[in-house]
């Protein structure tokens, strides 16, 4: 099984696909939902996108599974095979 690509990594994968520079930044939750409702978000997507957020952020996502080959018969893609699959969307 692969790695969870996180933050910087995932910003240096996309700035190699996309030919140009990416940074990640560390958005604090009060901030990430304030812009989000700031942006025209409803309160309760926003709220719960921030949770999500919040989740992402103490790291409690880099758990890896098997899920993926259990369901399509195939490993998963590495962060970086899928943006590279995906580079159109990334290098406009």
């Amino acid at each position: 099984m692969s790695r969870v690509a996180l933050g910087d990594e995932v910003a240096r994968q996309l700035a190699e696909v996309a030919g140009r520079g990416v940074r990640y930044a560390d958005v604090p939750a009060g901030a990430f939902e304030a812009g989000l409702r700031e942006a025209g978000v409803d309160d309760w997507t926003a709220a719960a996108l921030s949770e999500l957020h919040q989740v992402y952020r103490a790291h409690h996502t880099e758990a890896l599974t098997d899920g993926v080959q259990q369901v399509l018969g195939r490993p998963a893609h590495t962060f970086a095979s899928w943006a590279a699959a995906h580079r159109a969307a990334f290098a406009g």
